[in-house]
C-alpha cells in the first residue's frame, strides 16, 4: 500500500521498478484478467512500472481490495 502513486491522469501506479519487464508484464495480465482493471506498462527510466487507467480506478472496490486498506491509505485512491 506504500509504494505506488496517483498519476496527473487520475490513474493510478504501481511501483514496480525492481521487477524486471517480463515479471511487471506477467503481473498485468495476471490484474488483467483476473479483475478485468485496464493496465499499462510504462517506462520510467528504464524501470517497469504498472499503471491502472483511470477508467480502472472504480473497480478496485469491485475487486475488494478496499476492506484491507487503512483508511489513512485511501487518499492513494483519490477517495
Amino acid at each position: 500500500m506504500q509504494d505506488g502513486s496517483r498519476g496527473t491522469s487520475k490513474g493510478l501506479y504501481i511501483c514496480t521498478d525492481s521487477f524486471t519487464q517480463k515479471d511487471v508484464k506477467l503481473l498485468v495480465d495476471y490484474i488483467s484478467n483476473r479483475y478485468k482493471i485496464s493496465c499499462s506498462i510504462p517506462s520510467v527510466n528504464g524501470r517497469y512500472r504498472i499503471y491502472i487507467l483511470a477508467k480502472s480506478v472504480p473497480l478496485l472496490e469491485r475487486a475488494q481490495r478496499l476492506p484491507y486498506m487503512p483508511q489513512s491509505k485511501l487518499y492513494k485512491l483519490g477517495i
